[in-house]
């Protein structure tokens, strides 16, 4: 209930605000479980995608923001969870793997941290890797806008992108497939694959 009520909060703010817009909502499942990916420019970006997505959204958190109690309870509260981003944080992907299990959404950003500017080797491959073991759908999301009150904030929803297919992906592939997931954040590229990868 706390949830719904500071969504709803967050949407009004965002909406009077930055006069947010939403483009192409027909893209995002009806339900879970899926990932929500995002290009990462601002701390507002977790606040602002879960103020304009109705369903709850489960995100991966770097984990110094814990090391504060006070932070750490109140985004705990609203379904954050730490991640360590300098190393392989097998407890974290098995809580993101419970999650989609639970036919929830997970929420990651692929870059692992805020960028400036747009590069598209510096992903985490984590990304794709959970959703090829849990079987599921990537939808990638696009913030436009600088969060400078009275602008125009847009948030596009891209194509999903389904990975489940995948039989023994090496870790290079793995990369390349999280480069494919960047671009279509970036740039709207639609990541089409046949059950050959192809």
């Amino acid at each position: 209930m706390l949830y719904r009520i500071v969504r709803v909060i967050l949407w009004l703010y965002f909406k009077v605000v930055y006069r947010f817009e939403i483009v192409n909502i027909e893209n995002l499942p009806n339900e879970g479980p899926y990932m929500i990916c995002s290009n990462h420019k601002s701390n507002w970006d977790p606040i602002f995608i879960s103020g304009a997505i109705k369903e709850p959204i489960h995100w991966m958190a770097k984990k110094e923001l814990f090391k504060n109690r006070i932070v750490g309870n109140v985004i705990s509260k609203f379904y954050a969870f730490p991640v360590d981003r300098g190393a392989s944080d097998i407890s974290a992907v098995k809580k993101a793997l419970r999650i989609l299990k639970n036919k929830e959404i997970l929420g990651v950003f692929p870059e692992g941290t805020r960028v400036k500017k747009i590069d598209l080797n510096m992903v985490k491959s984590g990304v794709t890797v959970i959703a090829h073991k849990s079987k599921s759908l990537i939808v990638p999301v696009y913030i436009e806008g600088s969060y400078v009150p009275f602008t125009k904030m847009k948030l596009y929803i891209r194509k999903p992108i389904d990975f489940s297919y995948l039989s023994k992906p090496t870790q290079l592939e793995y990369k390349e497939y999280t480069v494919d997931l960047l671009k279509s954040i970036y740039y709207g590229v639609d990541i089409y694959r046949d059950n050959s990868g192809k």
